[in-house]
């Protein structure tokens, strides 16, 4: 491995987890809700310091020039700097959509700073660059914020809050040794490193303390039309003038599926919301749909400015994501010169940018019932007016937010337009029936 790929500031982790969880029983009932109970077993957690001048090859294994986990055969997406680059270009574009961290953040600010102010603890599973982890830090001092994911992320020790440390963990090995712990649970983005994402919700929901909060988001693999509903047609020798990036995500996903990736029951799993959780406040339960646009033809109506950067954004991250993607797809046994032909055509395509194409992320979030002696003070969800911008992220010391972004949220304090919140489950299953699923 050349030392290119070690470029960007370092330093020697904390011991790290790398985790099988306790052993589970599932099973389901005739009315097909899920039962888990937890078969004490010894534990078969274990601990691995690594220097990452030393061993960082053992996390990580180059194929073609890029970088990839070797701790999991599912998630196939690279981790080297372009790739974080790309996250934290996604993580910015939902920041700009939101205007916050999370959805609902009138809850998280209850919940993670109350007027007490008790320590809090924050987890957030696959949490990629760490990007989101020290926003939440510098916005709550008084919590502990966890981040897991498959690969180690080249932290800087000068801008990470004191109070944020990361562990190398395979989400999908199973969560219980993170029981009972956080009183907020975040999941963004994993689906891909998943075999089973309705087990990983189940369990994700056991990893909350009473009252804590769970919040699901996670990304269409396709493109819609400018009416935000009708699939955009992918390219293909029947439709030469299709869409180029539809046709990656869609065999992409197809790849994946048939890799062990569970991309097809996460969208039944986030419709369906966390309403049906017997250990979740179902009055405190949302789902959502938010819809980022990837482009801003001139002849389409004019965005405002914080869309507008949220589009260049989505444009900048999906032309590095189609290259991204190479790896899974030469699994369907496509060739490589035809990949080149295919993103050669993908990047043609998003540098005309002649068409406004929405992609779309699907939100769900509840909280774990509350202990019998806990404060009846604290709110249940927001209703729809409420905005996840209301309070927009401040921008702490050593801080990752740009001035520029941190500027736009300030100056542009409007509700997102293209943020659709469900608030019953029935609400959210006509919608995203409405929009063909």
């Amino acid at each position: 491995m050349s030392n290119s790929h070690l470029s960007v500031p370092k330093y020697d982790q904390e011991p790290q987890n790398f985790s099988r969880s306790q052993a589970w029983s599932h099973s389901e009932d005739n009315d097909n809700k899920s039962h888990y109970t937890i078969r004490k077993a010894e534990s078969r957690t274990s601990l691995c310091s690594y220097r990452s001048s030393r061993d960082l090859l053992d996390f990580i294994a180059d194929i073609r020039g890029r970088m990839y986990s070797s701790m999991s055969d599912l998630y196939v997406l690279p981790s080297d700097q372009e790739e974080w680059e790309r996250l934290n270009k996604f993580h910015n574009s939902l920041l700009l959509a939101l205007g916050n961290l999370c959805p609902d953040m009138d809850i998280v600010d209850t919940i993670l700073a109350p007027p007490s102010g008790a320590s809090k603890s924050v987890l957030d599973l696959g949490c990629g660059t760490g990007r989101w982890c020290m926003e939440m830090g510098y916005r709550y001092p008084n919590a502990d914020v966890v981040g897991v994911d498959l690969v180690p992320y080249p932290l800087n020790p000068d801008t990470t809050a004191q109070q944020c440390h990361f562990e190398l963990d395979n989400v999908d090995l199973g969560l219980s040794h993170f029981f009972d712990q956080f009183d907020l649970v975040h999941a963004r983005c994993i689906e891909l490193g998943l075999s089973d994402y309705k087990k990983m919700v189940e369990e994700a929901t056991f990893c909350l303390r009473p009252g804590g909060l769970l919040i699901l988001a996670e990304i269409d693999w396709q493109l819609y039309e400018e009416d935000m509903k009708t699939p955009v047609i992918p390219a293909s020798d029947e439709h030469p003038k299709g869409c180029w990036i539809q046709r990656f995500l869609e065999e992409s996903r197809d790849a994946a599926c048939k890799n062990g990736s569970d991309l097809l029951e996460t969208r039944q799993v986030l419709q369906e919301g966390l309403w049906d959780k017997p250990n979740i406040d179902n009055t405190t339960c949302r789902s959502a749909s938010l819809y980022l646009p990837i482009s801003n033809p001139s002849e389409v109506q004019e965005l405002p400015r914080r869309m507008e950067s949220a589009a260049s954004l989505m444009k900048q991250n999906l032309m590095v994501l189609h290259r991204s993607l190479h790896r899974i797809l030469r699994t369907a046994e496509i060739s490589q010169e035809q990949l080149d032909r295919w993103s050669s055509e993908a990047d043609k395509e998003l540098e005309r940018g002649d068409k406004r194409l929405w992609i779309r992320v699907r939100y769900a979030w509840g909280r774990r019932e509350a202990s019998p002696e806990a404060s009846p003070t604290e709110p249940s969800s927001t209703d729809t007016e409420s905005s996840a911008s209301s309070h927009p992220v401040a921008r702490g010391e050593g801080s990752f937010l740009s001035a520029e972004i941190h500027q736009m949220l300030k100056a542009e304090t409007e509700l997102y337009p293209y943020f659709y919140i469900y608030q019953t489950q029935e609400e959210a299953r006509a919608a995203f029936h409405s929009q063909g699923d």
